[in-house]
């Protein structure tokens, strides 16, 4: 049997608590689906690709869970070792071993197991992992990331159809509740597998439920926690910070699409991509079908799996921004295309600096590049800082890749845009004009840009007597703004790469943070 594929990425590598994957890893999505049923096959790709995927999947979610048993017998034979030794000492670091990395690790594996089985489809096959994760957060004594397996394995339970594996999630989760106190809940769910077995007619199974309703009648009167004959006892009596159990898991239900993958790699499992950090994922170079529509953040909390999603709106300004450039061209007459496509690339300007700075001051891996941006701009409680989205790009692109970027990059430009777009948005008296006779002094922007080089063509103005506006709202305004806007974005996703690489190749090197930071900044 060929060896199982090693995930690149196991959800804190270097902690002894698998329970948490951090959200601050990202992939670019197209977008999202719903997951309605289990299958193995995908209408995106065909059978035979499916048919392989699943299998490679069931392949190493198989070798994952037989090592987590491995690992857990490893741990139960330790201990009888170090209990017959007789050595308190020996035992007492035995026990604290596997309980800190030992049974974390089995846990981890019976994650990726998981994780490989409801991407094949199998969801059957993920009650064997989910029922050793809720034992394994029950006996640490975490009820949050318990009852969080415990919702998958009672979710995925009942998905199966198979009365047998309902009752022993019921009578798990019996046990749960029982050991939070909650006496009421678990008879409730003792309760419910008591009818399932009487409608299966499984009388070992109905036999065990009445036992175990006994055991919880005992525990009552025992500790006086709650009256137990409530007949509007509910299956689940959340306690705060738990999610009620009236929806499925978020992996059950919904899933981003558009991730890379691979046959023996489910893409929509936090546990096996690595992820980017948000900034270098929004510098990356778009793909041949243009900027991704969306940034993910997939990861666990307390169990649960976790989706955030950040829409590009900056490529989205952009292709509305192209759009109305291609409007303006059909309907060359009007100035309704050229002025929507000015207001669209200065959306997406101002989207693009502020995902920039959004990114660089959330990611640990972007700390350098924060010390070269003013800590006003991370100021998040002021929504209008400076009222100057140029200053803003001037700023931020000086402190990064200095003032020589400025220069080459048309900063002179964008400031006469959004001078342009100031005026089309605000009503200002100075405005009014004189057409007849022509004034000796036209207005401001329509001077600028009859002497701006790019403007010298015929048809890039229109012609008198018409308001300046009428003049200026053309076409070949239009593909400017746009093709300004595509410089600008670029221009800075280049110069972010080549410091990035020289950071990184100093570092290398092990040149040391001084010598890496002169790399970037030279």
């Amino acid at each position: 049997m060929r060896a199982p594929l090693r995930p690149s990425y196991i959800p804190n590598a270097d902690d002894t608590n698998p329970k948490d994957a951090p959200a601050v890893r990202w992939f670019a999505a197209t977008g999202f689906e719903a997951v309605s049923r289990p299958t193995a096959t995908d209408h995106r790709i065909d059978l035979t690709t499916a048919l392989a995927q699943a299998a490679a999947l069931t392949g190493n979610a198989i070798a994952f869970t037989e090592e987590a048993k491995a690992v857990a017998a490893a741990i139960q034979k330790a201990e009888t070792e170090a209990s017959g030794t007789g050595d308190q000492s020996v035992q007492k670091d035995v026990t604290t071993r596997s309980e800190t990395v030992l049974r974390a690790n089995a846990a981890r594996l019976h994650v990726l197991a998981a994780e490989l089985r409801r991407d094949a489809g199998e969801w059957t096959l993920c009650i064997e992992n989910y029922e050793a994760l809720t034992h394994h957060y029950l006996a640490l004594g975490d009820q949050e990331t318990t009852q969080a397996y415990l919702h998958r394995l009672t979710f995925v339970a009942d998905a199966s159809g198979s009365p047998a594996l309902q009752i022993e999630a019921c009578l798990l989760a019996s046990k749960v509740h029982l050991t939070a106190g909650d006496d009421r809940a678990a008879l409730a769910w003792t309760r419910r597998a008591a009818d399932l077995a009487v409608k299966s007619s499984d009388k070992a199974a109905l036999a065990r439920a009445v036992a175990c309703a006994g055991d919880i009648r005992a525990f009552a009167r025992k500790n006086g926690v709650r009256r137990t004959d409530d007949a509007c006892a509910r299956p689940l009596i959340p306690t705060d910070g738990l999610t009620h159990f009236d929806h499925a898991p978020a992996e059950f239900s919904l899933r981003a699409v558009g991730l890379p993958s691979h046959p023996s790699r489910p893409a929509s499992s936090p546990c096996w991509l690595a992820g980017d950090a948000g900034i270098d994922l929004m510098m990356a170079l778009p793909s041949p079908s243009g900027d991704a529509s969306y940034w993910v953040a997939h990861g666990i909390r307390k169990g649960r799996h976790v989706l955030n999603v950040l829409p590009n709106w900056s490529a989205r300004a952009m292709r509305s921004a192209r759009a109305m450039h291609a409007y303006s061209v059909q309907h060359d007459d009007g100035f309704e295309g050229p002025s929507s496509t000015l207001l669209q690339v200065t959306c997406a300007l101002e989207s693009f600096i502020n995902t920039a700075i959004h990114f660089i001051g959330h990611d640990e891996g972007a700390r350098f590049w924060r010390s070269k941006i003013p800590d006003i701009r991370f100021n998040e409680g002021s929504s209008k800082i400076d009222g100057s989205l140029a200053r803003k790009w001037e700023e931020v692109a000086d402190g990064l890749f200095g003032d020589g970027w400025l220069t080459l990059n048309r900063l002179d430009d964008l400031h006469l845009m959004l001078r342009l777009r100031g005026t089309l948005a605000h009503f200002k008296e100075d405005n009014i004009e004189q057409i007849a006779p022509p004034s000796s002094r036209p207005h401001f922007l329509i001077a600028a840009f009859e002497r701006h080089p790019d403007f010298q063509e015929p048809g890039a103005i229109r012609p008198g007597p018409l308001p300046w506006i009428d003049r200026l709202l053309t076409p070949h305004l239009a593909g400017w703004s746009v093709t300004l806007g595509e410089t600008l974005i670029a221009g800075f996703r280049a110069a972010w790469q080549a410091k990035a690489e020289a950071f990184e190749q100093a570092q290398s090197f092990d040149a040391g943070d001084d010598q890496a930071e002169q790399a970037v900044a030279a």
